[in-house]
């Protein structure tokens, strides 16, 4: 899918960093850049953030393509983001170059959706898009207009990872709310009822999760372009990361929408390739990953082991759906060889066999291969079959062990050499 984007201001930057991060490639056309560098800043900014905010591993990001013209940004695209004013006449010159089925979204209209809409040769695909700053981390996203073109958007902002409300009147209720509580507060210091500063500090530690970094007066003030609401923008990102683990961990409020977009991208897996030992994961190693030696921190290969055990059990029938059933499956045990260092960037594949299963238990084996091959470490896992709402060891279903039954025909090799060993022995030296 090809997604344009017509504005690399604060807001489009926000905009394309999301669809970048999710795997999109972004033809960026912006006709007077008031700083060329910010798409490219903002998308670091959020791909930092991103790396912090998930455990899964996340999808190969796509790139910002500048575009010399409107007519090269728009042509072929199946969504269209429009971050600078809309008028009649930028919408003329979109529509003449964009396909008939291309949706037009606009977060800064010029002028009301009806009137856009009135002059456009296809008026029912432009719809209005209003999300919370930053977009590329808050799930938020208000879609105005109604209708297939809503619903195709709607489909595209959830897929990465957004939530959407399709709202029938033309209308920005994030933003209405937020006036609204700006009207009332400077109500309350004209009547002498408490300072701006009293405000804020009630408004910090009590209602309204979105002004708990700040305070509604230093939100809506301008700040330099270096800072968001005050404060440096990756202070800001690391507070909202915390905010949000917080609330995806209880699985309430933003945080909802942020645990079903890292199930998502659990179960987002390469496609399985013939054959045995299976190969159901892969990884490409970000910066978060490195540790002060500058290469793979011991335990991201864990991580990568665990997350290809996750692929295996989707893989058998064990996915989410099955967990909502209170039924899953624990590691009970695990030996790692760290045997090369991984650096920076490297894809890596899990190799994966099944070494022996019963009624409770799987006994798996994962290599770790390079894209040449090599082997940079491998892990033993045994796992139980648990009921989780008992909190004991349970029989796995009749579908489960006729997965495993089918996998474990195919396992005709020997065993590897190191499986089922422990550490070696370490002698102390002779004295005297």
């Amino acid at each position: 899918m090809k997604i344009a984007a017509i504005g690399g201001n604060a807001t489009g930057s926000g905009w394309i960093a999301r669809f970048v991060l999710s795997g999109h490639d972004v033809v960026l056309h912006d006709p007077a850049p008031a700083d060329p560098s910010l798409p490219g800043a903002i998308l670091a900014q959020a791909g930092h953030a991103w790396q912090r905010l998930f455990q899964a591993p996340l999808p190969e990001p796509g790139r910002i393509i500048p575009a010399g013209s409107l007519a090269g940004a728009v042509a072929g695209a199946a969504h269209i983001q429009v971050s600078l004013p809309l008028d009649a006449a930028l919408l003329s010159r979109i529509e003449a170059d964009a396909p008939d089925s291309a949706i037009i979204a606009a977060s800064a209209p010029a002028a009301p959706l009806a009137e856009l809409r009135r002059t456009a040769r296809h008026p029912e695909r432009v719809l209005l898009l209003h999300g919370t700053d930053p977009v590329y981390l808050l799930p938020a996203a208000e879609i105005i207009g109604g209708g297939a073109a809503a619903d195709r958007l709607s489909a595209l902002l959830a897929a990465t990872g957004m939530e959407t409300v399709q709202i029938a009147r033309e209308i920005d209720i994030g933003g209405r709310l937020t006036q609204a509580l700006w009207r009332e507060a400077l109500a309350l210091v004209h009547d002498g009822v408490a300072t701006t500063a009293q405000i804020d500090r009630i408004l910090r530690g009590g209602p309204g999760l979105a002004w708990t970094l700040t305070g509604i007066f230093a939100t809506l003030r301008e700040v330099a372009p270096d800072t968001v609401r005050g404060m440096p923008a990756r202070m800001r990102d690391e507070i909202l990361v915390g905010l949000l683990q917080a609330l995806k961990a209880s699985d309430h409020g933003a945080g909802r929408a942020v645990l079903a977009q890292e199930n998502a991208l659990y179960a987002r897996r390469p496609p399985p390739q013939p054959g045995y030992p299976l190969r159901l994961h892969q990884a490409r190693v970000p910066g978060g990953w490195l540790d002060y030696n500058g290469h793979m921190t011991e335990f991201r290969y864990l991580q990568m082991m665990g997350d290809a055990t996750d692929a295996v059990l989707t893989h058998i029938g064990m996915g989410s759906d099955y967990r909502a059933q209170h039924r899953s499956a624990y590691s009970v045990e695990t030996h790692i060889r760290h045997l090369s260092e991984v650096k920076l960037g490297e894809l890596l594949t899990a190799e994966t066999r099944l070494l022996g299963h019963d009624a409770k238990r799987i006994r798996l084996h994962h290599r770790i291969l390079r894209e040449d091959g090599t082997e940079v470490a491998t892990g033993e896992h045994m796992l139980v079959h648990v009921d989780t709402a008992a909190g004991r060891a349970a029989e796995m279903p009749p579908a489960l062990i006729a997965a495993l039954d089918r996998i474990a025909a195919q396992e005709t090799m020997p065993h590897p050499d190191h499986a089922g060993r422990g550490i070696r022995a370490v002698q102390p030296p002779a004295t005297g």
